[in-house]
């Protein structure tokens, strides 16, 4: 848990009850929580980000807390915008997700960033894995052999024999050019033609 001033103890609390509501292997890596001008007529929010997702916890007043999971493959959008006064009306913090707007207004300007921050690289890497599960999937539907435009493409009346129609997929996956399964493949196809 990164944090360098001092944690006001109702925080520390509700941290604590976050703590014990992590998954095996979950961690708190950032926090933060609203200002206590903004938080005078209610319980202050906390902003919790683990590596699976983000929390937003909010004890009620009499007992108990209210409590939303964002997972990280749901984040769509993440904002930021700082008032002028920051120290008395922090930072409102808006996600935009897959089920909706989540907006915290007056977190800690310093913690809200670095949440933010995260909060950006965690909807980068799930937007770089979604593109390679989108080309994974268009791949398996154009039956399962992807060959990129620079690649040369091997036909089966264009090599004089199987022998050298394999050494070129050999040198294709050597190349970086095709994967494992689909030199499996071609390999498959070239046996079934013998």
């Amino acid at each position: 848990m990164v944090q360098n001033n001092p944690v006001p103890a109702k925080i520390t609390d509700a941290l604590t009850t976050v703590q014990r509501l992590l998954l095996q292997g979950e961690e708190v890596k950032l926090f933060s929580y609203q200002v206590r001008l903004r938080a005078l007529v209610h319980r202050r929010i906390v902003v919790v980000a683990t590596p699976m997702r983000l929390i937003i916890f909010k004890r009620r007043l009499i007992g108990g807390y209210d409590m939303a999971d964002i997972r990280w493959q749901d984040l769509r959008d993440a904002r930021i915008n700082e008032s002028l006064l920051e120290k008395y009306f922090g930072a409102h913090f808006t996600l935009f997700t897959a089920n909706g707007k989540f907006s915290v207004s007056g977190l800690n300007v310093v913690q809200a960033r670095q949440v933010y921050v995260f909060c950006q690289q965690q909807e980068q890497e799930w937007r770089e894995k979604n593109r390679i599960r989108s080309i994974e999937e268009d791949r398996a539907k154009a039956g399962g052999v992807y060959l990129p435009q620079s690649a040369p493409v091997i036909e089966p009346n264009a090599a004089s024999s199987l022998t050298e129609r394999l050494r070129k997929a050999k040198e294709m996956l050597s190349e970086g050019l095709i994967s494992d399964a689909e030199f499996e493949t071609i390999k498959a196809r070239l046996v079934n033609e013998i």
